[in-house]
């Protein structure tokens, strides 16, 4: 009935019609319009999503960039042991594969750290943080060159090499991280002479011989990363009192 009466209707009433339904057809693309803006406006507000990884990342990663952990997480047949990966991890204090990974590759590699120099005066260069760090979480593993107690007692305190020697793995052995220039950890300093400027924290393993950097409180994207020498460390170098309190 309807299509009956626009075939008899006038020609000015028929191209009312049309223009009618041309408006409101664009209306519904603009409203689509508007929610698509809308949907794309909330994508950009909300967070990134957590970085998660499987048990076969993992496996492709060492595979590629460690064999010789991979072989020893695997089994016979070269497929990796999940309750081999779970052990491995608990004896290291890692609390997931993302930081498995960190701890083997030494940082995250997403650019989330920055060497530059540092804001203590004749320090060198600093290690930054790039992105912010949530207290806890792993940022960068200390790795070096195995050194004997003999060996270190040769090293010439003055000249500055022993300024990247790591001890604390026991009576006979340190790690020196001079020649490893990679190794980010290594730019670390220690703000000894400012109350509560230290961020970081150095957890050792001894019987990997390295020592993790984990976030001792919440560090904003920016901020320099410090951690405690030790007394030890200073005192040879003439501080008597390095960590004076508020």
């Amino acid at each position: 009935k309807l299509q009956f009466l626009y075939l008899i209707a006038p020609p000015a009433m028929k191209r009312a019609a049309v223009v009618d339904e041309r408006d409101a057809a664009a209306q519904r693309v603009a409203d689509m319009e508007r929610q698509l803006r809308a949907c794309r406006a909330l994508a950009a507000e909300a967070p990134a999503p957590e970085v998660t990884l499987t048990l076969a990342d993992v496996e492709r990663e060492l595979a590629e960039r460690h064999p010789k952990v991979a072989a020893l997480l695997s089994d016979y047949k070269g497929r990796m042991r999940e309750r081999a990966v779970a052990e491995y991890m608990a004896a290291r204090g890692l609390r997931d594969y993302v930081e498995l990974l960190v701890y083997l590759n030494g940082d995250a590699e997403d650019g989330g750290l920055r060497v530059a120099p540092s804001s203590i005066p004749a320090a060198g260069d600093g290690l930054f943080a790039a992105r912010p760090f949530p207290a806890g979480e792993l940022i960068c593993v200390y790795r070096g060159v195995r050194l004997s107690l003999p060996e270190v007692n040769r090293l010439d305190i003055t000249s500055g090499e022993r300024d990247y020697i790591m001890g604390g793995f026991g009576f006979l052995w340190h790690i020196n991280a001079g020649p490893y220039t990679h190794v980010k950890a290594r730019y670390i300093n220690d703000d000894h002479a400012t109350p509560d400027a230290h961020n970081v924290r150095f957890v050792k393993l001894k019987n990997d011989l390295c020592a993790k950097v984990v976030a001792a409180r919440d560090i904003a994207a920016g901020e320099e990363l410090f951690a405690k020498y030790g007394e030890s460390f200073w005192k040879c170098r003439g501080v008597a009192a390095p960590y004076p309190t508020q």
